[in-house]
């Protein structure tokens, strides 16, 4: 199942939360949420005010901007997944490059929205952080989140090529390779968003990791050229 139609099927039960100060934006995104679908949308000036209702169990959506102080977000983030688990929350950004939005995916955001919103690009974002997977823990807690993303990406790459050629050869395969290119373009736009010194230091990661993964290969080439010759070696004796 497509990861619109899984969205589409809950769309009746769908009851979002809209937080942030700003009228020209929370109007605006709560237009687009009923023209989606959702059956109720709620607003809240500030993530003190909307806090109470984010954390009511019939709530299954939270797009929230972390412009005001009136709490902090990443207090907000937990505090809202803790009491509600299967609220899906949103982070409202500019600029999530600069903002702490690693930090709150980290403390259980599914996702980002940059204004100004259409209902397209609320859609998009929506779809993904519902029913996307999320990004990886392994990425979320590793102390070097580059070159986490570095090993990723080259996974994903592997992936596609791997189910590329198989298409080519057999004519079969068509989903799992749209399925692999589109969880490698979520993986390079995720790591070009969140790495840590700019794409440059990203770039050299992943010439490192795919440095690393060319000797490991010429490595076991080696041991099995060195096997042969072995076995040669008692056949003959």
């Amino acid at each position: 199942m497509s990861q619109k139609k899984e969205f589409i099927q809950g769309i009746g039960r769908y009851h979002g939360v809209v937080i942030g100060a700003n009228k020209a934006l929370t109007n605006p995104l709560r237009s687009a949420l009923k023209n989606i679908g959702f059956k109720n949308v709620d607003i809240a000036g500030t993530l003190a005010e909307g806090y109470e209702s984010a954390r009511r169990s019939s709530v299954t959506h939270v797009l929230f901007s972390t412009s005001d102080d009136s709490m902090d977000p990443i207090e907000f983030v937990q505090e809202v997944v803790a009491a509600n688990q299967k609220a899906i929350l949103v982070v409202i950004t500019d600029n999530p490059g600069m903002d702490n939005v690693f930090d709150l995916i980290k403390g259980g955001a599914r996702g980002f929205l940059v204004p100004p919103a259409s209902l397209e690009s609320v859609e998009a974002v929506l779809i993904a952080a519902t029913s996307g997977p999320p990004i990886s823990q392994t990425i979320l807690q590793a102390d070097d989140r580059n070159d986490a993303f570095a090993r990723l990406i080259l996974d994903m790459l592997f992936r596609v090529a791997a189910a590329r050629k198989e298409l080519l050869k057999t004519g079969k395969g068509g989903q799992m390779y749209d399925r692999f290119y589109m969880g490698l373009q979520a993986s390079t736009a995720t790591a070009k968003m969140f790495c840590e010194g700019g794409f440059d230091a990203l770039q050299e990661k992943i010439v490192e990791n795919c440095i690393k993964r060319a000797d490991v290969k010429k490595t076991r080439l080696s041991e099995v050229r060195k096997n042969l010759r072995r076995g040669r070696g008692a056949a003959g004796s």
